[in-house]
């Protein structure tokens, strides 16, 4: 579904998507071992986006959490604290950074990467469309069914 190459000093990653909707998360580790951390990140399109959501979840065990912009929503789930951004109609080409910087004493991930997947993440857009195409083609399937066991019956009387 999607193919991630080297882009001079960034990575790219080309999506080839079903469904206009969709959901990505990937773990990204951009730092060194040292205990001050701090990076840029950031996100652009070739084509306009229509509504972009970004969670940005702190590292456990870490301080001094800080992300530039600030963020006006935050939640707790699961323990990790998240900042939330919400972006609409942005245009073709646009590029939006994220400034993150915070201290952590060691180097273990935060969430173990073997048991992170999109299967848990229910409220994704587009997580239910397998199970509706599924279900639609199961309803067509028994219509289909009936009408030729109708046609069936109507010829023998």
């Amino acid at each position: 579904m999607y193919k991630v190459s080297q882009r001079g000093g960034h990575s790219e990653a080309i999506l080839k998507l079903p469904y206009p909707d969709f959901f990505i998360d990937f773990q990204y580790n951009p730092l060194s071992s040292d205990e001050k951390r701090e990076f840029e990140y950031a996100i652009s399109s070739k084509y306009p986006v229509e509504l972009l959501e970004v969670s940005i979840q702190q590292p456990l065990r870490s301080s001094e959490f800080n992300v530039t912009p600030v963020s006006s929503k935050e939640s707790e789930e699961k323990g990790f604290r998240h900042l939330h951004y919400t972006y609409e109609g942005i245009p073709q080409g646009k590029e939006i950074k994220f400034n993150i910087s915070y201290k952590k004493q060691d180097s273990r991930p935060s969430v173990d990467i073997k048991s992170a997947s999109m299967a848990g993440s229910s409220g994704a857009p587009g997580s239910n469309r397998g199970y509706m195409i599924f279900l639609a083609g199961g309803i067509l399937l028994l219509i289909l069914l009936g009408y030729y066991r109708y046609n069936a019956a109507r010829k023998k009387g």
